[in-house]
C-alpha cells in the first residue's frame, strides 16, 4: 500500500475499549483518527461506540477548516451501532470524497 502525499488524502480511523479501565468521569471507549501522509493522530474519548460518528463530524469539521481542504478517504474496519430501544442497528460508514455512505 503506497503512503499518501497530501494532508487528508487518507485517515485511518479505529475504536477501541480500554479494557474495562475506566477514566476518571467513567468513559471506556476511545477512537483515533490518523492522517497517512503526516501521522498525526487525534484521539477522543468516548463513553457509548453510539457517540463515534459525533466524533468524526467534530474532527472533519476542525481539520477541514483548519487546513481548508477535504478529507478524500476515512478508511475504518469497524461498525457503529446504535441503540433505540431495545433493538441494535448496526451501520458501517464510509467516507469518501465528500460522500457518507452507511451501510445497515
Amino acid at each position: 500500500m503506497k503512503k499518501e502525499t497530501n494532508l487528508l488524502e487518507l485517515i485511518h480511523s479505529d475504536v477501541c475499549d480500554s479494557n474495562d479501565v475506566l477514566t476518571h468521569d467513567g468513559k471506556i471507549y476511545f477512537i483515533t483518527f490518523i492522517d497517512d501522509f503526516s501521522k498525526y493522530c487525534y484521539v477522543y474519548i468516548i463513553n457509548h461506540k453510539h457517540e463515534i460518528f459525533d466524533k468524526f463530524k467534530i474532527y472533519k469539521s476542525e481539520l477541514e477548516n483548519q487546513l481548508e481542504r477535504k478529507i478524500r478517504l476515512l478508511r475504518s474496519n469497524k461498525v457503529i451501532r446504535s441503540y433505540p430501544g431495545k433493538s441494535t442497528i448496526i451501520y458501517k460508514f464510509e467516507y469518501s470524497r465528500g460522500n457518507i455512505k452507511i451501510n445497515q
